[in-house]
């Protein structure tokens, strides 16, 4: 096809150049005949316009408008200008024409127009454009006062206040006859051309048929010669171009030879099997590399049957390597196993390459077979390697010189916050996003000293900082060597995180520390009740005895100090010492309702509208005092909330949810503001003149202890919602708190 192609390009593409040629010159040959024409007529008119200036009485003619006056004045000029070329150039005529009335006033030659030239005559497209530009203009026309189609100079001409059209004009017919003799001529050299380019390709093509027939007949006894058929002195008298160059013919059997034997130098000296058969699928040829495989020679598979391959050649498939060869076309890496004359099993890939002739007709099949224990031994190694290396709880990152990363393992991703995706083949400036604290070198220059030095680099304590938060890393740095040079081509790192550690240790020391102290003040606190127990009963003594109404209001301010202080430690120990009490399952909705009718009458006094919306049916386990504080202290804290107000409204409701209760004490008072919302849970903190700061703190430790949560949401101005949520009851009676 190829061949075709080029013998194809090489004639008709100088074909097609000559006849684009041709064209061309042409196409310059009646361009230049165009032009020369434009250049007489132009030169004619230039003469009769100068005749006409030259002539006063015909100006005055012109300019009165005095047709036959003009007429007979400029007549004899204009056949005389016209005429006088006619021996040169055949068909000239001219014209003189007032273009603002239509009238012609001399016409040359007079018989090639109509004999009434008096009516007026409508200008034609170009003259009407020489008139209206008032520039002279070469075009080509069919005017009403001529026979046959004209070419036309047009010179505008102005004479006084009136305007003369003068105009050249030559047949048509003429310059036709010119430009067809041109393209006639340019056509019979084309054609000559073109005869003597098909001469030279048809020489060539029998020459080449020649070639081939010769060349196919030397390809044959070739072939008879390598089947030992011939020898050197076989003299083929067929061949006409052997006759003429025997030397030539004996150094190519030479060079064939030479060639054929380092082939088989090359093919016994690769590093994988090679076979080859015939038609009928007999081995031919077996490389050193296959015969030490498979411990057979070539004379030993000689004769093998369909049984025989099957018995040693099995595919991953179940198939046999029979089986590839009817399918008559190459085959890629097919997996097997090849059982050697020894009975061991070795896993192999067979490429099979089906051999043709030039006619289509099947040689027979080159076998490529490869043994892949090496590769599956590598496979199952590397495998090893990779399980051991995602298992392992340090963060392992690989990287190479340009700081790209090759390999991490699961523990680096979930520190870094990204798959593995997301970081190989990235720079570990890109990746890493940890700083290190401190002036000392960076994370890579301590690589790059590792690596630089192929000694293995520990750092012990490296402190680095993330979204400002502190973080406690151990590296240990392992160049790795390249076996050939010597020289590290990447390092290892290891990285262990010792932040959590670090944290917990410093949690741990704080709530030992909180433990302490709580302890300690409650033991203070309970030591500083029993004095103040006396003091009261003192006061409540004095009061008996002092009569005067100043002294009682001083002893009733003490008594009210003392027991706020009383309730102050109170509480507190209630938060600090862990209760060891039996819980129970007790009714959530009763619990409500009571909790609802004990607080209605102090609701009616305060004038607040208390509402109660309870679910029936929801029960927990816990302990119904501790409950039961909850809600009167968030209860009481909403009535606190409302100023005295007529539409003060406090709602309590109980709803069961997924797996949980969930108790609302809502009301429409003066609301807490975003700052107070995050403090209110603190300890003594408080917003009320009298209060504590004790009483959420304690709510919401009952509530957490009893596994559930107390949330706050509200809005300065419009109210609070408190919710506690609590979780149901798990089979198994009572549980002890």
């Amino acid at each position: 096809m190829n061949q075709k192609f080029r013998y194809a390009m090489k004639y008709i593409v100088p074909a097609l150049l000559i006849l684009l040629t041709t064209y061309t010159l042409v196409q310059i040959a009646v361009s230049s005949l165009q032009e020369e024409n434009e250049h007489k007529l132009r030169t004619l008119n230039t003469q009769l316009t100068e005749r006409i200036k030259n002539s006063p009485s015909l100006l005055n003619a012109l300019s009165s408008g005095d047709r036959d006056a003009a007429e007979q004045l400029v007549q004899p000029i204009l056949d005389e200008v016209t005429l006088a070329y006619l021996d040169g150039w055949d068909s000239l005529g001219g014209s003189v024409y007032f273009p603002e009335t239509g009238i012609v006033v001399a016409i040359s030659p007079r018989d090639d127009a109509p004999l009434d030239l008096t009516r007026p005559t409508p200008m034609t497209q170009g003259a009407q454009t020489a008139y209206e530009t008032g520039m002279p203009l070469y075009y080509k026309s069919s005017p009403d006062i001529r026979s046959t189609p004209v070419y036309v100079y047009s010179l505008p001409l102005q004479i006084g206040e009136r305007q003369v059209l003068i105009s050249i004009t030559q047949s048509i017919h003429s310059l036709s006859q010119q430009i067809r003799s041109i393209w006639l001529t340019g056509g019979i050299v084309c054609l000559l051309s073109l005869l003597v380019i098909t001469v030279l390709a048809m020489n060539e093509w029998r020459r080449n048929q020649r070639l081939d027939g010769e060349l196919n007949r030397l390809m044959s006894w070739l072939h008879k010669y390598d089947a030992g058929e011939q020898d050197l002195t076989t003299d083929p008298n067929e061949f006409t171009l052997l006759k003429e160059l025997p030397d030539a013919f004996a150094k190519t059997i030479n060079m064939v030879q030479y060639t054929r034997r380092r082939k088989r130098e090359v093919l016994n000296q690769l590093p994988f099997g090679i076979i080859t058969l015939d038609a009928n699928r007999m081995v031919r040829y077996m490389n050193p590399y296959f015969q030490k495989l498979s411990g057979f020679d070539p004379e030993e598979m000689q004769g093998w049957t369909h049984q025989e391959w099957h018995a040693h050649y099995r595919l991953m498939d179940g198939g046999t390597i029979s089986d590839l060869f009817a399918f008559n076309r190459s085959m890629e890496n097919v997996l097997g196993t090849l059982i050697n004359k020894k009975g061991q099993e070795i896993p192999i890939s067979i490429t099979i390459r089906p051999l043709s002739g030039e006619d289509g007709e099947s040689l027979g099949y080159l076998c490529m077979i490869h043994d892949l224990s090496d590769e599956l031994e590598l496979d199952r190694l590397t495998q090893k390697t990779h399980y051991i290396f995602n298992s392992i709880p340090l963060c392992m990152i690989l990287v190479n010189r340009d700081r790209q990363i090759k390999y991490v393992n699961p523990a680096v991703c979930r520190l870094f916050g990204k798959s593995e995706h997301d970081l190989i083949e990235k720079t570990l400036d890109q990746t890493w996003g940890y700083e290190l604290i401190g002036d000392g070198p960076s994370l890579w220059q301590h690589i790059e000293r590792a690596m630089a030095t192929g000694i293995r680099s520990h750092l012990p304590a490296a402190k680095c900082l993330l979204d400002e938060r502190e973080y406690d890393f151990e590296f240990d740095l392992f160049p790795m060597l390249n076996p050939y040079t010597g020289e590290a081509d990447g390092c290892m790192l290891l990285i262990k995180d010792n932040t959590v550690y670090r944290e917990w240790e410093e949690l741990s020391q704080r709530v030992d520390a909180h433990s302490h102290y709580v302890q300690m003040a409650a033991t203070i606190a309970h030591e500083v009740r029993n004095p103040m127990t006396s003091v009261r009963g003192f006061l409540q003594l004095l009061a008996g005895q002092i009569t005067g109404e100043t002294q009682q209001m001083y002893l009733e301010v003490m008594q009210t100090e003392i027991d706020r202080m009383n309730s102050i430690l109170s509480e507190y120990l209630s938060m600090a010492r862990a209760p060891q009490m039996k819980w129970e399952r007790i009714s959530l909705s009763d619990l409500v309702s009571e909790t609802f009718m004990l607080l209605e009458g102090e609701a009616n006094y305060r004038g607040i509208h208390l509402e109660l919306i309870n679910t029936p049916g929801c029960e927990v386990h816990g302990l119904s005092r501790e409950l039961k504080q909850v809600l009167i202290n968030l209860v009481r804290n909403a009535f606190d909330a409302i100023d005295n107000s007529s539409d003060g409204r406090v709602r309590i409701s109980l709803r069961a949810e997924a797996h949980e209760y969930r108790i609302d004490v809502a009301d429409n008072g003066c609301g807490i503001t975003q700052e107070q919302l995050a403090k209110i849970f603190d300890p003594f903190f408080t917003t009320k003149a009298m209060g504590t700061g004790l009483g959420l703190p304690v709510c919401k430790k009952i509530v957490e202890s009893h596994g559930g949560s107390l949330t706050c949401e509200s809005t300065a101005g419009e109210g609070t919602t408190f919710t506690v949520r609590l979780p149901e009851p798990c089979e198994g009676g009572e549980e002890e708190s």
